[in-house]
């Protein structure tokens, strides 16, 4: 099962920039204005490593422990898209979207790294941070734990 069952969890999120809608990219990829990607890499940093990510979680979740470890953080262009790949061992609802609108609102210059921090510190994000369109999260790997199950050969 990839919700309860993952050791490791890998997401892309796919945009493009753009002032108008680009009909073959917006099916999958979301579009926005500007996107300053050395910025973004920079808030990206802060952002990898455990911490507890309910403020970049849908509110309502009924999750107890809302503390996750971001493994890797990366954002590269490839061709008319940026894509930012997230792996992590659990991710809470919409967490991987709100990720990307933070690093979309570093971009903007509507927050700065420090700031990232102050989120974690006080566990309060500001409300200029908006969850991301669905249309450009991909799951692209699941990892999982070891089986204690056999297999009809005997191994593992």
């Amino acid at each position: 099962n990839a919700r309860f069952s993952a050791k490791r969890k890998t997401y892309v999120y796919s945009l493009y920039v753009s002032d108008k809608t680009l009909p073959l990219l917006n099916r999958y990829a979301a579009r926005v204005n500007i996107f300053d990607l050395s910025a973004a890499k920079e808030a990206a940093k802060i952002i990898k490593g455990k911490h507890d990510f309910k403020p970049f979680s849908a509110n309502g979740t009924d999750i107890k422990d809302t503390v996750r470890t971001i493994y890797s953080i990366g954002i590269k262009k490839d061709g008319e898209l940026y894509r930012t790949s997230v792996t992590g061992n659990g991710f809470l609802y919409k967490e991987v979207r709100f990720i990307v609108g933070t690093l979309l609102a570093v971009s903007e210059g509507k927050l700065t790294p420090e700031d990232i921090n102050k989120i974690f510190r006080t566990g309060i994000r500001p409300e200029f941070i908006t969850v991301t369109p669905a249309r450009g999260l991909t799951l692209k790997k699941v990892e999982y734990k070891a089986s204690r199950r056999r297999n009809k050969t005997g191994h593992n």
